[in-house]
């Protein structure tokens, strides 16, 4: 998954892999929104150079399931909240035996003390590196007790050496697939955009798949043609068209 953009509540993305499976979902460059448990299942994850954006008080990023043998990882990520909500959660164990792991991670907004919640089950390994909160200090310096009785646990501070591990190449390349390949730098952004009367027209893109029009930022239609005839044509409305790629990349 690449440039999108996920929103919910609650099970924003559910990754609903079999249990113990080794399957590998990959998100390069997006935002997932949410407040509870907003990234959960089974699997292995790994996102990157992407945003979460927590909605609500005490916000619960991810709930992991049965994780395989990287969990779930988040690496160059920035999280961030909404204005005036309680610190945040990385996560807690939705099943016993689970991975999580958040390294190198600029905070935009307060995370609780622990860092991690208790639930009923123990994870095998929820740890961070590099963790950089809001003023811009590292916090990830030693790991933190979390919860209490028999659900509690001890989260983990990786080694730089540690951390080291997770990488594009050895999580994903190295399982045969490479969706990086499909990631590319977006085509240029259509010119010369005119509006005579209800008609919209623009210079084609070389190499584009086709167009998307907005209207006052709002998604309106879309065309493989460099014209399109609008129904509703206000002298307030603004219109906008971005380049879709081959693969599915949008311009500016």
């Amino acid at each position: 998954m690449y440039n999108c953009v996920l929103v919910s509540f609650q099970d924003t993305w559910w990754c609903r892999h079999s249990s113990g499976s080794e399957n590998l979902a990959y998100i390069f460059d997006s935002q997932i929104e949410g407040r509870t448990d907003y990234i959960w299942g089974s699997g292995n994850i790994f996102v990157e150079n992407s945003k979460f954006l927590n909605t609500g008080d005490g916000a619960y990023i991810t709930a992991s399931g049965e994780t395989g043998t990287w969990g779930y990882v988040m690496k160059n990520c920035t999280v961030d909240g909404v204005s005036g909500i309680t610190p945040f959660s990385f996560g807690r164990p939705y099943k016993q035996g689970t991975k999580t792991v958040w390294i190198d991670t600029q905070l935009k907004m307060d995370i609780i003390p622990a860092h991690w919640s208790s639930w009923s089950s123990l994870p095998a390994l929820y740890g961070e590196y590099n963790t950089i909160d809001k003023n811009g200090q590292v916090i990830s310096t030693e790991g933190k007790v979390v919860g209490s009785g028999n659900s509690a646990f001890t989260s983990s501070v990786l080694t730089s050496e540690e951390a080291a591990k997770y990488t594009y190449d050895k999580i994903v390349k190295a399982s045969g697939w490479n969706p990086q390949e499909y990631i590319e730098t977006p085509l240029a952004t259509p010119t010369n955009v005119k509006l005579t009367d209800y008609v919209l027209t623009w210079d084609a893109v070389p190499n584009a798949a086709g167009y998307l029009i907005f209207m006052n930022g709002n998604y309106a239609g879309q065309t493989t043609d460099t014209t399109v005839t609008l129904n509703n044509v206000g002298s307030d409305n603004v219109y906008t068209v971005r380049t879709v790629s081959q693969n599915g990349t949008v311009s500016e």
